[in-house]
């Protein structure tokens, strides 16, 4: 059974965050570490391997490309990573009219309604609940995500603090409580905010 798919715009991001981060070499040598089946996916030669923000990858690329990139980092050196990551991603996204567009129109309140909606635009399978725990907080759920690896979760739940940092709240914390990575049946985590 297939994976499923990502789609380029946040994967390219974190690309080219990830050449600056840790060098181009260390990019090509990701590069060089895949299957070639998925070599032929993207382009070594071009920035952010070529890949473009509107075409859907298969998420097993990006899966090998964390697994090199991460591989020997300790628990605390994968938590800082994940939070590096998950900020310059978001920040990259969310520039401009973007940032804008996204403030007016995502609050914390209409966050829950939209969510799936925004989740559709990076992955193609998953489906994402967000729980109203208090007018302060809220628990997001990810349930029948195909695609899931312990990194790209870890991102996605951080990218939190950026996002709801965009709807204009202060104070933002993340917890991640549950991953299927540690045998849990979904991922959840809790966000906080003044």
């Amino acid at each position: 059974m297939a994976a499923g798919r990502i789609k380029g715009n946040a994967f390219r991001e974190f690309l080219v965050w990830y050449a600056e981060h840790s060098g181009t070499e260390a990019l090509r040598a990701a590069f060089d570490a895949l299957p070639e089946r998925l070599q032929s996916e993207v382009d070594p030669r071009r920035p952010g391997l070529g890949v473009l923000p509107s075409v859907w990858y298969p998420i097993e690329l990006v899966h090998a490309l964390l697994d090199t990139a991460c591989a020997g980092l300790s628990d605390e050196e994968l938590d800082d990573f994940a939070r590096q990551a998950a900020r310059a991603t978001i920040s990259r996204m969310m520039k401009g009219l973007q940032r804008a567009v996204f403030s007016l129109l995502v609050s914390p309140r209409r966050y829950p309604k939209v969510i799936n909606s925004l989740w559709g635009l990076s992955y193609d399978t998953g489906r994402v609940q967000v729980i109203e725990l208090s007018s302060t907080s809220h628990e997001g759920v990810i349930t029948e995500w195909l695609g899931h690896h312990p990194m790209i979760c870890r991102m996605n739940h951080l990218s939190k603090l950026h996002i709801y940092a965009a709807m204009g709240c202060r104070d933002v914390s993340v917890e991640l409580t549950r991953c299927v990575s540690r045998g849990d049946p979904d991922c959840r985590s809790v966000v906080r905010w003044a």
